[in-house]
C-alpha cells in the first residue's frame, strides 16, 4: 500500500503543477536545482565507487545545471569533469557554479 503524503505539501505540489498547466510557466530555477539534488544525492554515492579517490575523471553529458557534478566533485579530490550540457539556461547556471572551480575545464 502507497503511504500518503502529507496534506499540505500535496497541495502545495498540486498548485505549481496547475500554474504550469493554466499559465505555461514551468518550475523556478531553484526549484528545479532542488528537485534534482533529491534525485541525484543516490545516484552520486552509486557512482563515487567507479571514480578513483585520486585523480579520477568523468564526463558528465546532458550535464543540466552541473548538481551531479557538483556532488560527485566534493569527494575524490584532484578529480576533474567534462560536462556537455545543449540546453542553453541550464549551460549559463552551470557557468555560474563553475566559476573558480579549476576541476572542471572550460
Amino acid at each position: 500500500m502507497q503511504e500518503r503524503q502529507p496534506l499540505i505539501p500535496h497541495v502545495i505540489a498540486r498548485l505549481k503543477f496547475l500554474r504550469y498547466k493554466v499559465f505555461g510557466r514551468g518550475p523556478t530555477r531553484e526549484e528545479w536545482e532542488k528537485r534534482l539534488q533529491r534525485i541525484v544525492v543516490p545516484t552520486v554515492a552509486e557512482s563515487l565507487r567507479w571514480i578513483p579517490k585520486e585523480g579520477g575523471s568523468f564526463i558528465d553529458v546532458g550535464a543540466n545545471c552541473g548538481i551531479y557534478a557538483e556532488n560527485v566533485l566534493r569527494e575524490p579530490p584532484g578529480a576533474r569533469a567534462w560536462l556537455f550540457e545543449p540546453v542553453r539556461e541550464h549551460y549559463e547556471s552551470w557557468r555560474t557554479w563553475r566559476s573558480g572551480k579549476p576541476a572542471v575545464p572550460r
